[in-house]
């Protein structure tokens, strides 16, 4: 993790003994101590006149536009960051691409249900066997439709047979 600016700043200036606050301080009694003369204050006062005003803002904001070299410690304290970077990079890896999600299931397509057992003559003759002897139990109307000729299975009569006759859905 990259170390606070005054940490990198202080590092760089171990041996000066000066803190970026005493470093204002300087600039500041220097110029004082430049505009004291009068002859330095009319020369500034000139070159003012002569040039566009720029503010301290645009100043200090052309001033770290220019490209400085790197002294041997920065350069140093750069190369750490980098390696400190790069070491990250090896140890998480590149995430891997996100593979696409698989097309669902085709859906099965429906087969054509058998063909009942009953013509529909055998079935409106079975409802109306049925409709004629009311109060029958499923079983028994199997039984008597099974005298009558007429087979099927007992989940084939209630449902084509029997719902009917009884007026059920």
């Amino acid at each position: 993790m990259p170390r606070p600016l005054l940490e990198i700043w202080r590092k760089l200036n171990l041996g000066h003994d000066r803190e970026p606050s005493s470093l204002l301080q300087q600039a500041i009694a220097k110029e004082e101590r430049e505009l004291s003369s009068p002859a330095a204050r009319q020369s500034q006062l000139l070159a003012r006149l002569s040039r566009p005003t720029v503010s301290p803002l645009q100043q200090a904001i052309a001033a770290a536009a220019v490209p400085r070299p790197l002294s041997p410690t920065q350069r140093a304290i750069a190369d750490l960051i980098r390696q400190e970077n790069d070491i990250a990079g090896r140890v998480l890896g590149t995430p891997r691409p996100v593979a696409p999600a698989p097309p669902p299931p085709p859906k099965r397509k429906r087969k054509p249900s058998h063909p009942t057992s009953l013509t529909p003559a055998e079935i409106e003759r079975a409802a109306a066997i049925v409709r004629g002897r009311p109060g029958m139990s499923l079983t028994d109307v199997w039984k008597t439709l099974d005298a009558e000729g007429i087979r099927a299975s007992k989940s084939t009569i209630y449902r084509l047979v029997f719902k009917r006759a009884r007026g059920r859905p």
